[in-house]
């Protein structure tokens, strides 16, 4: 069965939903800290991203996940990172985690930029992206948001 999904630019009112989903799959700790981003992100004062692209995955009129590309100023400029990819345990392993990487692939390339990154701190979210052509790096970006850094040449 093909499942039916819409994505869409996130707001202000999906915040609650995009953290429950954050929480139940990276848990509570990181949901504090996508709680700081997401408030930077919709807010006036979007410092330090320079830029923000977060998509929500509707599917039965659900969000059932969360996904966007970022930059802060502290980036090099022809790098752009994936934020928050995360998507509710009861549709994981359904492809939709695949299709948002892919979109943000398409994405970066779409604006130019030479590299893709990804900070996780788990193997299996590491091995996840190395199927998409992303390696491990040494790279120093900063911040320096988790132990593993994954790149990726566009």
């Amino acid at each position: 069965m093909k499942l039916r999904v819409s994505v869409r630019k996130l707001t202000a009112k999906d915040k609650a939903a995009s953290l429950l989903i954050i929480r139940r799959t990276l848990g509570a700790r990181w949901a504090k800290k996508a709680n700081r981003s997401f408030s930077l992100i919709l807010g006036h004062d979007r410092r330090p991203y320079v830029l923000a692209d977060m998509k929500i995955i509707i599917c039965k009129n659900k969000q059932v996940g969360i996904f966007g590309l970022y930059r802060f100023d502290t980036h090099p400029t022809n790098a752009i990172g994936i934020d928050w990819l995360a998507i509710a345990p009861e549709y994981q392993h359904m492809g939709l985690g695949t299709k948002a990487v892919k979109w943000c692939i398409n994405e970066a390339r779409k604006r130019k930029h030479r590299m893709i990154f990804v900070w996780t701190s788990e193997e299996r979210a590491a091995a996840f992206y190395e199927n998409f052509g992303f390696r491990r790096s040494s790279m120093n970006i900063r911040p320096h948001e988790t132990k593993i850094l994954l790149t990726k040449k566009l």
